[in-house]
């Protein structure tokens, strides 16, 4: 009689656990078991703003975040450097100007900007940013330039990629990285075109003469797609294309990195000035080790060394190039979009150089050091210092989310969301999240009403086995301040991404009727 009774105690405690379950977990569980995934690794956490928790399975679990990566850097960046922070380009010049002559060097000063020369809508123009350097130059009485125009990288003192990333990545449009004076987000666009059985190719912006560009890609099997990659480094003025291009394309324009983004800039400003009679002797550039680059004469595109005498003259003016920026004379200042407006495209479209300057920024403007060592050490502390806790919750390798060596816990995603939610940020931070089922998210919750889906702001973050969501999910009634946080992180699946697709729509979808 007693094992009976004690039977029917227990009977009740698991029917009464069962009960106290949300219908988010109950889903959440019976979906891992129905679906099986293919043996992937999952994190799932929810709350509310109240600390309760919705669901949750396996919330510690650190994992890829991929692009989910990007809501804690900009999310950092919005509150510690607030919405208005702008980035500065400058124009100085070293020397001194006699008879309207600059008997020196001009530099164009990086501010690390993103958005410089990038054809975002957000951005000032190229014409616009050029004729406003124009103008503070030649107010300044400058007509000639007897000397360089110089790209000055040393805002951001390191290499201008992680070392982390993936090799091939770094090749890409979206592995260039964010250096101290950016040019069209550092992409270098090349059109290929197929040729009897030939993969012909031509830069089409920027223009970079001084690129020795050989390729020996291929045309790849109908359907195998773009495969290919760029091989080259900031060392040399050499690159190869690999890879193929798979047959069903008769052309396309693709994307790579721009090793030279100061190079490139200083180019197009010498040219700029030269079509408006301002001359100058060749370019030059600084990155971030302090390095100068060698001297290109900017009528030709050659080295300048054509003879004993000259070679004389421009190992001076190339030992006067590196000089300490507090000792130069600035002329003109362009600012970048604020911050605010920043975030928002990185968190949009997930812009891995907008991550980066923003990653690196905030080490810069708390610390005043860059370099990818210092900065996830930095920005570890400036967690921790928020109250959230770091240890075994979060590994940082980079702001974008590019690198493999991020790892993220589900549990840690929520309490920084939650953190943001109850920071004076929080209205411009939810701007920079996109709404399911707009944008990139089209697709997201497709099947499910829009009401549902207008009260979702989210992140996505995607890699080969990876797709995460974080993010808020509003209240459904006016005045309750009853918002969800939510990650969903999955690694290391190979199931068919319309399987995954339906998985997190339904749990997203259960999440949002919580409240």
């Amino acid at each position: 009689m007693r094992k009976i009774f004690i039977l029917i105690i227990l009977s009740c405690l698991n029917i009464l656990a069962i009960a106290q379950k949300s219908k988010s977990q109950q889903l959440i569980e019976s979906l891992i078991k129905k679906e099986k995934l293919d043996n992937a690794s999952i994190g799932i956490m929810a709350i509310n703003m109240r600390g309760k928790v919705i669901a949750k399975y396996q919330a510690d679990k650190k994992l890829l975040p991929a692009s989910n990566m990007k809501l804690i850097s900009t999310g950092l960046a919005l509150r510690l450097l607030g919405s208005q922070h702008k980035f500065a380009t400058k124009i100085a010049y070293s020397g001194k100007i006699i008879n309207n002559s600059l008997d020196g060097n001009l530099y164009i000063i990086g501010g690390g900007d993103p958005s410089l020369f990038s054809k975002e809508d957000i951005a000032l123009s190229d014409s616009s940013i050029l004729e406003i350097f124009l103008k503070d130059i030649k107010d300044k009485g400058i007509n000639t330039i007897n000397g360089l125009i110089i790209g000055d990288a040393r805002y951001f003192n390191d290499a201008v990629e992680n070392s982390n990333w993936a090799y091939q990545d770094i090749g890409t449009y979206y592995g260039s990285g964010a250096s101290g004076l950016n040019f069209y987000k550092n992409c270098l666009d090349i059109e290929f075109k197929t040729l009897h059985s030939r993969l012909d190719y031509s830069i089409t912006y920027p223009d970079c003469p001084w690129l020795e560009l050989s390729s020996n890609a291929g045309i790849g099997d109908r359907y195998t797609g773009d495969k290919l990659y760029m091989y080259g480094n900031d060392f040399s003025y050499k690159a190869q294309i690999r890879g193929t291009l798979g047959e069903e394309y008769k052309e396309k324009l693709v994307g790579f990195s721009n090793k030279y983004p100061a190079l490139t800039t200083a180019y197009y400003l010498a040219k700029f000035l030269s079509n408006h009679g301002i001359n100058c002797y060749g370019i030059s550039q600084i990155n971030g080790f302090s390095k100068a680059s060698d001297i290109f004469n900017i009528k030709n595109m050659q080295f300048c060394y054509a003879n004993n005498s000259e070679r004389d003259i421009l190992n001076k003016m190339k030992s006067d190039i590196i000089i300490d920026t507090s000792k130069l004379h600035y002329i003109s200042t362009v600012y970048s979009p604020n911050l605010k407006e920043l975030c928002k495209v990185c968190n949009h479209i997930s812009d891995n150089i907008f991550a980066e300057a923003i990653f690196k920024e905030i080490a810069k403007q708390l610390e005043g050091e860059s370099s990818y060592d210092k900065a996830t050490t930095i920005i570890e502390k400036a967690l921790n210092q928020l109250g959230l806790v770091t240890h075994n919750a979060i590994d940082i390798s980079d702001g974008s989310g590019l690198s493999r060596k991020n790892r993220v816990s589900a549990k840690f995603f929520c309490s920084f969301l939650k953190s943001m939610a109850q920071s004076p940020v929080i209205q411009d931070y939810i701007y920079t999240l996109e709404r399911a089922g707009n944008g990139e998210y089209k697709n997201l919750l497709k099947k499910y009403p829009k009401s549902i889906k207008d009260r979702i702001h989210l992140k996505s973050g995607t890699m080969n086995g990876v797709k995460c969501y974080s993010g808020y999910i509003d209240a459904n009634k006016k005045g309750k301040n009853n918002r969800i946080v939510f990650s969903i992180m999955i690694n290391n699946s190979s199931e068919p991404k319309a399987k995954i697709a339906n998985f997190i729509d339904r749990i997203l979808y259960s999440l949002a009727k919580e409240n």
